[in-house]
């Protein structure tokens, strides 16, 4: 026996059960019910993006998933050039994540973004409407590297700051900042000229017993580093 149906609604499956007929045309109970998979013609809705921001180092961009119900994955493609064919920077099968930051980028240029679905027939969306996004020339200055240590008995806290070559005859400021936990907002407490070789001592608070400190270096000019490392000391007073 065969059977048609239409394949262009939004149910998944179809039913079957068979009764049989005697020659009185007494009926007999029905069979088991069996369920079949019909084949997926109708893409899912596509996903869309509805936010970004820009650096100089990444793009953050939002988006709303596909509201189908079928839909295994949101895929979020960049392209640089219009000319060229767009690449996957995501997939993303987790609906509740709405947000991805795109570090691979490169300062100054221009990137385009769309987004697809695919659902678990493998049946894609159309392409979202694409956004353009010009990224940030990156005139950052290197970023420093902070040491330091806790001594015991001169109840001192010993900073020092390695800076980078190519910064040897700059005029350079580091900017000091600390905080007493990781829950705590980072406070700028001082200013200081960078000199090769020479220290910062700080001196902890009383009842303390410990302090993350973390620096930035600015030039002449006004262009600023990354924050350095984060350094977490112990104090044993």
């Amino acid at each position: 026996m065969n059977d048609s149906t239409t394949l262009n609604t939004l149910t998944k499956n179809i039913y079957y059960k068979v009764i049989a007929f005697d020659t009185h045309f007494n009926q007999s109970a029905a069979s088991k019910i069996i369920e079949l998979a019909k084949r997926d013609t109708i893409p899912p809705v596509g996903p869309l993006i509805t936010g970004f921001a820009v650096n100089d180092t990444s793009v953050v961009l939002r988006f709303a998933n596909s509201s189908s119900e079928d839909v295994v994955r949101n895929i979020l493609l960049r392209r640089e050039n219009v000319n060229t064919k767009f690449d996957t920077v995501f997939s993303n099968s987790n609906l509740r994540t709405i947000q991805f930051t795109d570090s691979k980028i490169a300062g100054g240029k221009q990137y385009e973004y769309a987004m697809i679905a695919i659902d678990d027939g493998g049946l894609s969306s159309k392409f979202s409407k694409s956004i353009q996004v010009k990224t940030l020339l990156n005139n950052r200055i290197p970023v420093p590297k902070l040491d330091g240590s806790f001594d015991g008995k001169t109840k001192k806290i010993t900073l020092s700051f390695l800076v980078d070559d190519k910064l040897k005859n700059q005029k350079l400021k580091v900017e000091l900042f600390k905080r007493s936990d990781k829950n705590a907002a980072w406070i700028n407490f001082k200013n200081i000229d960078f000199e090769k070789g020479k220290v910062f001592l700080d001196d902890p608070e009383a009842g303390q017993n410990g302090m993350i400190y973390t620096v930035r270096l600015t030039d002449e000019n006004h262009k600023s580093s990354k924050f350095s490392n984060e350094l977490e000391l112990k104090f044993n007073q």
